[in-house]
């Protein structure tokens, strides 16, 4: 980072600091619109000082949606496995079945 952008780093910085620090006691309400678009603003200004704009990565979501389950995609067996999702679906389906304890 050149010094001028690191210098206009250190500048955006702390008037993001100053605007959030005011924001804790003197905010006219809680949802202050323009300190958000100002907020909003310095932090794009931020980014692209940095040129911290990155594609994303390879695993992030980028789609959210339903599947089946006889169509599951791969699932993270560390997380989840296909017998917890059926029994969830069946307790789902049916709230009077007794509780499981693994």
């Amino acid at each position: 980072m050149a010094s001028t952008a690191a210098d206009a780093a250190r500048r955006i910085g702390i008037r993001l600091a100053a605007l959030a620090q005011d924001g804790l006691t003197f905010a006219p309400t809680d949802y202050d619109l323009d300190r958000y678009r100002q907020v909003g603003q310095l932090a794009a200004d931020l980014l692209a000082v940095l040129g911290a704009v990155q594609p994303p990565a390879a695993l992030e979501t980028l789609d959210v949606g339903w599947f089946g389950l006889d169509s599951l995609p791969p699932l993270s067996l560390g997380r989840v496995n296909d017998r917890q999702l059926q029994r969830a679906l069946a307790h789902h389906r049916d709230p009077a079945l007794a509780t499981e304890f693994d």
